[in-house]
């Protein structure tokens, strides 16, 4: 009887569905919108506002614990680096000032980001799984404002955003090939100020940025 018992077991129950360990690298496509206003003293205020592409790389890995035969949770790491880590604007100020800088200017960067998720999966079969996952998005990143052709002040922050993904996994014995579409909320604000033009007049910009949409496609190994 416990024999029999025990290969029921080993034949129902996925071999992925067994804890594990695993490591891999992935590739993410982020669509993402910057907006905020830039102004200098006794001048108008002139509002920004952008749509972009990113595309950035990083590694991720994590653990699964087993806890019914078809479901799975577990923790998941993931650290980023944009490809393309600055988006220009150049802002034209056209209202006969002479003492004006004319163009100057307004950058936003991306340096990294780190994603701790914790995860629940089903485990449809030994080949497809399904899985959602959320936690914070940690981002290191900044705003530059240039002035003229020399003057220039550039501001980092940490932001920390909610992030919520879903996706799937195609399993070929060791290996998994995840897609992922995660949305990351929320507008976070930088300021950079006082930045001295030739006219004596200080420049300001404000930039909120909104990671927005992300797509990724991933490739990893199950220890």
């Amino acid at each position: 009887m416990k024999k029999t018992l025990s290969f029921l077991l080993l034949t129902t129950v996925p071999t992925l569905a067994s804890a594990e360990f695993y490591a891999g690298v992935q590739g993410t496509a982020t669509r993402l919108r910057v907006t905020g206003t830039t102004d200098e003293e006794g001048l108008e205020t002139v509002n920004i506002s952008k749509n972009s592409s990113n595309l950035s790389f990083g590694v991720y890995g994590g653990y699964n614990h087993t806890f019914t035969e078809k479901i799975m949770a577990g923790i998941d790491l993931a650290l980023d680096f944009p490809a393309h880590t600055k988006e220009t604007f150049i802002v034209s100020k056209a209202d006969g000032d002479p003492y004006d800088d004319g163009a100057h200017s307004v950058s936003y960067q991306r340096k990294f980001s780190v994603t701790p998720c914790v995860t629940l999966s089903y485990v449809q079969n030994k080949e497809w799984t399904f899985y959602v996952k959320a936690g914070p998005s940690i981002s290191r990143e900044g705003a530059t404002l240039t002035k003229g052709s020399s003057n220039t002040k550039e501001v980092i922050k940490t932001k920390v955003r909610p992030y919520l993904g879903f996706g799937s996994t195609y399993n070929i014995n060791k290996v998994g090939i995840k897609l992922e579409y995660a949305h990351i909320f929320g507008k976070k604000r930088i300021a950079v100020t006082n930045v001295a033009g030739a006219g004596g007049d200080n420049g300001n910009v404000y930039l909120k940025q909104s990671p927005g949409h992300n797509f990724k496609i991933g490739v990893h190994y199950r220890f």
